[in-house]
């Protein structure tokens, strides 16, 4: 009888739980989809054995899709002042690969971009070789890599 007891309070501590912590709030195991997060950055100082935050270095946001998809990233420097601002924006293709990342400055401009071409995929729809282009400001797009990846199955 205390044997099966034992099994039931064990079940009951450790059997319920998954032993994986949630630490991305737009992983699919999420019960409610993520639209927002935001963050602020700070330097850290230790004081008397303790790692602490410091100067505030930065804030920052990440808009998601419906899909849980990041569309864009903001960032402030420290001072918050809007000539510091930057936006990120994220495009994707029907397949879930990004094929566009683009970084504007403050009053709009573009201050760079990649974009990708996926040349390749495998039988499970996984891409194998991609090329990135890169422009910045006004210049012509230019190939800059060729990234190329095997993917092994179970």
């Amino acid at each position: 009888m205390k044997i099966t007891y034992l099994i039931l309070i064990s079940f009951i501590l450790f059997g319920c739980t998954t032993g994986k912590k949630k630490n991305n709030p737009t992983e699919k195991n999420s019960k409610r989809q993520v639209k927002l997060v935001t963050y602020s950055e700070y330097d850290v100082i230790e004081k008397f054995g303790e790692i602490q935050k410091d100067q505030f270095k930065s804030k920052g946001m990440y808009k998601y899709d419906e899909k849980g998809i990041l569309i864009e990233h903001s960032y402030y420097e420290p001072d918050l002042s809007i000539e510091w601002k930057r936006i990120y924006i994220y495009k994707y293709d029907d397949k879930g690969n990004r094929i566009e990342e683009s970084s504007y400055e403050a009053d709009g401009s573009l201050e760079w971009q990649y974009t990708y071409k996926y040349d390749k995929y495998d039988i499970e729809g996984n891409w194998l070789s991609k090329t990135e282009f890169w422009k910045h400001e006004t210049d012509l797009s230019k190939p800059r890599s060729i990234e190329e990846r095997e993917i092994e199955y179970y």
